[in-house]
């Protein structure tokens, strides 16, 4: 078996070469390889070890591998985490905007960012926006907000905003109105009560 490898990073940065396939064990253990380690070529070594009552090869790395093999490991099952985050919150927001369908039937929903370039910039709305943006930042925030101003002064953009960078981080959030809301828990609308109140207590955020 001709031995591979790939370039790894250390903590510090530094990239070593460790063999492309794990090799922890193996019943018939590939060539000796020799990879470059702090400016020396380290050469592998096999042992024979005991696990239960078999006799298995494993390989022993040096220890700038076994660095740089651990931060892969970490960082594969940092992916995993993420990923199975992010497939949750999808399945979760799904049911909210099946329930509350005022985000996904917004013409302009997806054009309404917290982006500057998007407003007319005054030392108030600047201010606004940073406050808007601590407040999406806290990782859990336990008072909401509430904007107030004349007609066609940007609110619902700006909420519309905050709902962007909310679901980026995968955190759920219920977009409703009032009105829709209310005639929900009047019923009959064809949605049950206890879906919608559901719904308002699980959503990580309520709009």
């Amino acid at each position: 078996m001709k031995s591979t490898f790939r370039s790894l990073p250390k903590r510090d940065g530094t990239l070593i070469q460790v063999p492309s396939m794990p090799w922890s064990s193996a019943s018939t253990p590939p060539e000796i390889f020799s990879a470059p380690c702090g400016g020396q070529d380290i050469t592998s070594q096999r042992v024979l070890v005991i696990q239960g009552a078999l006799l298995v090869w494993q390989w022993q790395y040096c220890a700038c591998m076994r660095e740089a093999l651990a931060l892969a490991e970490e960082e594969r099952q940092q992916v995993e985490r993420e990923t199975a985050q992010q497939e949750r919150w999808q399945g979760q927001q799904q049911i909210f905007d099946a329930l509350f369908p005022q985000w996904r039937q917004s013409a302009k929903a997806s054009r309404q960012t917290l982006r500057l370039s998007q407003f007319v910039v005054s030392d108030d709305t600047r201010g606004l926006i940073e406050r808007l943006w601590t407040w999406i930042n806290t990782t859990l925030p336990t008072e909401g907000f509430l904007l107030t101003g004349r007609v066609e002064n940007g609110k619902t953009h700006l909420v519309r905003g905050v709902v962007h960078q909310l679901r980026a981080q995968y955190r759920t959030v219920l977009y409703t109105a009032v009105p829709y809301l209310l005639e929900h828990l009047r019923g009959p609308t064809g949605v049950e009560v206890d879906a919608v109140l559901k719904a308002i207590t699980r959503a990580d955020v309520v709009v």
